[in-house]
């Protein structure tokens, strides 16, 4: 399916392939047996770093990820 999409686009536009995508559009891409992983941890350093706020000490929160929450 991949495939035939990759022909169609190079029928109406002249394409390059450049190999496994790493990064894109600042998320970095990671493929494993278990699927896609995406992150901005690169982006989020990065950030911290631009702060000057490399050098400061972590503070350990617990968040929950998986919440569900209701107006009622």
């Amino acid at each position: 399916m991949l495939y035939r999409l990759i022909m169609l686009l190079q029928s109406e536009f002249k394409l390059q392939d450049l190999g496994f995508v790493h990064f894109f559009l600042g998320i970095e891409v990671k493929s494993s047996a278990m699927g896609i992983l995406l992150s901005q941890h690169k982006y989020a350093l990065d950030i911290i770093q631009r702060a000057g706020m490399a050098s400061y000490s972590v503070c350990l929160l617990q968040i929950r990820t998986c919440a569900w929450y209701s107006l009622l």
